[in-house]
């Protein structure tokens, strides 16, 4: 039986081809893989895609894995610069997220000086 993992916040994904930062919601239903010898470990994850999918044939079937991250405050720093989130999901990560309440606070002062320069 797989071990089941279910977020709590978003993850932070991305990968050397595609550096653009992009988020696995939180509640997303992760399936443990397995370890690798570096320390790091595989999940598998499952979604449900539309007909029209953009994807490339002629693949030789090697897994290339992408890196999935907690975010840090200085991911939501640089996020909230050129990604809209909610409020509720900014306070969702800062809430569940392992911030100091320091880093809290920045972020904070950050978001509010954003809203007020609107």
């Amino acid at each position: 039986m797989d071990k089941v993992h279910v977020l709590k916040t978003p993850l932070y994904i991305g990968s050397e081809t595609y550096p653009s930062p992009y988020m696995i919601p939180a509640g997303t239903t992760l399936y443990y893989d397995g370890s690798l010898s570096e320390g790091t470990s595989r999940y598998r994850i499952y979604i449900n895609v539309k007909p029209g999918l953009n994807e490339e044939s002629n693949v030789d079937g090697s897994i290339a894995p992408i890196s999935a991250d907690p975010v840090s405050k200085d991911d939501i720093l640089e996020f909230v610069k050129g990604v809209r989130f909610s409020a509720e999901e900014v306070m969702e990560i800062l809430r569940n997220g392992n911030f100091s309440a320091a880093e809290r606070a920045e972020i904070e002062r950050y978001l509010k000086a954003t809203r007020e320069q609107k």
